[in-house]
């Protein structure tokens, strides 16, 4: 038995990374159960099975070295007086940028595999431009009949809070 367990050793201390990118894997599973479903669902089109399994797994390994990567860029950061102050904050925002940017080419890895891409598949209409009006609605004032009132209102509400605040 002992043998046994000293040749497990020997294995994984030979093929350590390859424990280490599996347990990865696991662990972007868990915590990002939904980035599959982004892969399946942000194209326009539907995508096979196997490129969105592909593609997840691509998102796990790259998820985990961008992790890496920006522990440390954190380090380097905060050595720095201006760094201990702001590199939390800039890294995250770093962070934040790549993430996204890693998160869209993966979901675009995917739609445009090979197995998604059909000869008769028409190519998919682009939208049309954004249309965004700036509109301004200036309320009508109220009249002065109507501010005094507001101003009434206000004095009595005063008062009452003052009166109330000297009780106790």
């Amino acid at each position: 038995m002992a043998e046994l367990a000293s040749r497990f050793q020997q294995i994984r201390d030979q093929y350590g990374w390859v424990d280490h990118l599996g347990r990865a894997g696991v662990r972007y599973t868990e915590r990002h159960g939904n980035d599959y479903g982004v892969i399946v669902r942000l194209p326009r089109e539907q995508v096979a099975l196997r490129s969105a399994t592909r593609a997840a797994v691509l998102g796990a390994v790259g998820f985990e070295v961008l992790k890496q990567g920006m522990a440390i860029y954190l380090q380097t950061i905060t050595r720095t007086p201006s760094g201990a102050v702001f590199g939390s904050t800039l890294g995250l925002l770093v962070f934040i940028y790549y993430a996204s940017r890693f998160v869209l080419f993966v979901t675009a890895w995917a739609a445009t595999s090979p197995e998604n891409q059909t000869p008769e598949q028409e190519p998919v209409a682009v939208p049309g431009p954004a249309v965004i009006r700036a509109e301004v609605v200036i309320a009508p004032r109220p009249g002065a009949g109507a501010a005094a009132g507001l101003f009434g209102a206000g004095a009595v509400v005063g008062l009452l809070g003052a009166v109330l605040v000297r009780r106790r």
